[in-house]
């Protein structure tokens, strides 16, 4: 097993890149996810310069993309071009920082089968891809366990994807986990149950990203 690393869901400091890896330093932490969920504020050099740091002090980094950048829309048009938009340009953030993942949230059923939506979700996770190598920015992706219990984003949505994708990495959230089954996670095997699962289809070597939570 490769070392356990943590750190916090969003850059600590905005001013610099020095100044936020100094906060991360001094926290003690070894990890930290580029926080876009609301918006974009990262441009390419500061990223750039937050990668050149990180490395230096072997703190690893993700990027979470905004929330609207999911795949899986039902209808092609705006929403879907903005979401790829928003996934490509996090992917090209990631790459200037040297991120080991891009994470982003799945879609919804929006009145489809389970099945028909995770195979749209795939269809179009496969289209941005091809459109990131053409941009050499072909960085992996994590699709992260939601907390919804009727919706699509379970464990085994995320695993399912992932299985089908070999670039796309299986993301568990434990508290999105504990709320979806009435607080099961509180003891030893609910957890290796979900890890067994997932580092089944993880590639050799790969990091595994995963979110805890003191709610």
């Amino acid at each position: 097993m490769g070392a356990i690393r943590f750190g916090p869901a969003r850059v600590p400091a905005r001013e610099s890149p020095d100044a936020a890896i100094s906060v991360l330093l001094e926290r003690g932490y070894s990890a930290c996810e580029i926080d876009f969920e609301g918006k974009f504020w990262m441009d390419y050099e500061w990223a750039e310069r937050f990668g050149e740091l990180a490395r230096e002090n072997a703190i690893a980094l993700s990027v979470h993309a905004p929330i609207a950048g999911f795949m899986g829309h039902a209808e092609r048009g705006k929403k879907l071009n903005m979401a790829v938009g928003m996934l490509d340009h996090s992917a090209g953030i990631a790459k200037a920082a040297g991120a080991e993942v891009v994470v982003f949230h799945p879609g919804f059923l929006l009145g489809r089968s389970r099945e028909d939506a995770l195979d749209s979700v795939c269809e179009q996770l496969g289209e941005l891809r091809e459109r990131l190598e053409k941009k050499d920015r072909a960085v992996p992706f994590g699709v992260e366990v939601m907390g919804r219990v009727r919706e699509l984003g379970s464990a085994e949505d995320v695993i399912e994807i992932s299985r089908r994708l070999d670039w796309v990495r299986p993301v568990l959230d434990f508290a999105h986990m504990h709320a979806t089954t009435d607080g099961t996670f509180t003891d030893v095997e609910p957890f290796a149950d979900v890890l067994t699962v997932a580092d089944e289809i993880l590639e050799p070597e790969a990091p595994f990203h995963i979110h805890f939570s003191d709610i």
